[in-house]
Formats: C-alpha cells, structure tokens, sequence
C-alpha cells in the first residue's frame, strides 16, 4: 500500500508571531508516513532525539523534581520578558518564580498576555529585595553570561552546565537558575554566587540573546536532561540511609563563611591592596565547585575564627608553648566564666 502525506494542524494562537511562524516553510512541516496521523517523531530534532516514556518514569516523579528548581530574574526591566519566561516554565516543567528588585510590574497587561496559561506562575512569583535573600535554601546555583568576565572561569554550554545540576536535583536538594538585567546581564558580584556558569554560543555579530529566549534554552536544556535521565532508569538516586547524613551546604552557610574568611584574610593583610576582591572571587571558586557540606562550612567556619584570634592576640615572643597553652586556658576559662554570669 502506498504512504500518504499527513500534516499537522497548529493549534490558532492570537499571538501574531506565532501565526506568522507556522506559515513560514511548509515544507519542513510536511512528513511522509503511514495513514495514521499520529506523529509520535514530528517534534524530533536531529540534535535532541526524543525517547519513548520508561515504564518507570511518572507525572509525579517529574513534578518532584522540577519542584526543586527555583528561577530567578534579576531586575527585569521588561513585563513582556518576564510573562514569556513565566510561559516557558509551563512548557518545560519548572514552576517556582523569584523576582530580585523587578524594574517592572509583572503583573501587568503585557506580562499577562505574553504568559498565556502562565498566569498563576506570574501570581506565584516571589519578589526579592536582594540575590542572597532569593537564593536561600539553594545548594546549587547556576548563572547565565554572554561576555568574558574579569577571570578566567570559563562558562560552560547549555546542556554541559545543565548536567552539572543534575544529580544535586535528583537528591532533592533547591537548584536556582539565575538571570540578569536585559541590557547589562549579572553583575561580576551576582555571578560570585554562582558555582555554575553558562553561556549559549551564538554569532559574533550578535552575541546577547533576548533574556527570554535564554531562559527557554535553559529551561529546554534541563527538561531534555531530566526526561534522558527517567528514560535511563535508576534516577533519580535513592536517598541514602544513614544516622547522620552529610547534607550540602547552601548559599547562606557559604556565605556566613566567605564573611568569616574575608575577615580573618584582611587582619592577616593577604589581601592585594589594589585589587582585593580578585582573592575571593578565586575562593568562592574555588568551594564552590567542591561541593562542600555543612559539616565542612563547619569546620572550615571554627578554622577561620581560631586564626582570626590568634591574630587579634598575639603571642608573645618571650612565651614558651606550655605557657602560650596555659595562657589560651585561662583566657577560656575567663569567658566561660564571664558567659555564665551573663
């Protein structure tokens, strides 16, 4: 029996841009294939080949995770830029919003209409004074950028940075991926709190993408990821059981201890003068990609404060050790005591 041409209706969308797109190539929309006109491969691309459901994936299972992932605008200028993304995160799965001092009124006519069914992810949105303050409770931060940086931290393609982020997400743990301002992007500072940073490659005649359609690379990136990993079975990772679990740290235990540690490093004047925020940006860095737990902040945390005083109190030159320890007991012993009378 001979194959017949089928082709595929678009659903009628009152957005003109998009009714002007379904016109454009006709021909790439038309497929040869048996009379049925399901096509289970229409929306396949050579470059991401779509994988038939495992049996053991589930709507909850993906809900779950997507669950864990928290997307943060900085300072959006443009209402229409936020509802586009908003709509975005209902096509790929993610519904968590956060706004850092929005320039814009997300709320609007034009955020509305571009966010369609969006709209209760628009309602949802929380709205965040500061970065920190949108970021807590994240243990993995993923940044965007389109332009080098001061270090030389190389950013990582899409779907590479996305991969990092995968298994922090399969364990349950709060993942952020993070944008900047229309025009200038982060700031060297916003993108010092992240551990991971992209960058989606493009032409050098135009580097910049509109930030919405960066989000929706990003936010395809991951659900492309995450549908790979449930079609391979055996993710997400069992949690494992244990007495006391080694949890990861999150960004405000990171941060109390890059505070604690700046200031132990300036009394002991490490710093370049001229440049001292080239040392920690290399520090962040650095325990930002090794993944270190609450336990390590701990230890790292008691490190700092016992050499910040022995800085603050010097030993003398004269003193033995037994004496330096003798002196350090009873200078204990003084705050104990002071402590318990207060």
């Amino acid at each position: 029996m001979g194959e017949d041409k089928c082709f595929v209706e678009d659903e009628e969308e009152e957005d003109e841009e998009e009714n002007n797109s379904s016109k454009v190539a006709p021909e790439r929309r038309t497929q040869t294939c048996p009379p049925c006109r399901s096509h289970s491969s229409y929306w396949s691309y050579p470059s991401y080949p779509m994988k038939p459901e495992a049996k053991n994936q589930s709507p909850k299972t993906s809900s779950r995770l997507f669950s864990g992932v928290r997307i943060v605008l900085c300072r959006s200028q443009v209402a229409g830029n936020v509802g586009a993304i908003a709509r975005a995160m209902l096509n790929f799965g993610p519904r968590k919003l956060c706004l850092v001092s929005p320039k814009a009124d997300h709320l609007c006519k034009e955020s509305r209409r571009r966010a369609r069914a969006a709209e209760f992810i628009l309602e949802g949105a929380v709205v965040a004074s500061s970065l920190p303050e949108a970021l807590a409770g994240c243990t993995r931060v993923l940044g965007t950028t389109a332009r080098a940086r001061a270090t030389d931290r190389a950013p990582m393609r899409p779907r590479q940075a996305i991969e990092e982020i995968l298994d922090p997400l399969g364990r349950g743990e709060q993942i952020a991926l993070v944008f900047g301002h229309e025009t200038s992007g982060m700031t060297n500072e916003e993108l010092d709190r992240c551990h991971i940073i992209a960058t989606v490659p493009t032409c050098s005649e135009l580097p910049s993408l509109n930030v919405a359609m960066a989000a929706s690379i990003l936010l395809f990136e991951l659900h492309q990821a995450v549908a790979d990993r449930l079609g391979q079975g055996a993710w997400p990772p069992q949690e494992r059981a244990c007495k006391t679990p080694d949890l990861p740290a999150t960004t405000e235990q990171l941060e109390g201890m890059y505070a604690q540690m700046y200031d132990c490093l300036e009394e002991g004047l490490f710093f370049n003068p001229q440049n001292p925020d080239i040392s920690m940006r290399y520090l962040r860095r650095f325990f930002g990609h090794s993944g270190i737990s609450e336990w390590e902040v701990r230890l790292w945390r008691a490190i700092w404060r016992h050499l910040l005083n022995r800085m603050k109190t010097p030993k003398p030159r004269s003193a033995t050790r037994e004496e330096w320890r003798e002196f350090i007991a009873q200078r204990r012993l003084k705050e104990k005591g002071q402590a318990n009378k207060d």
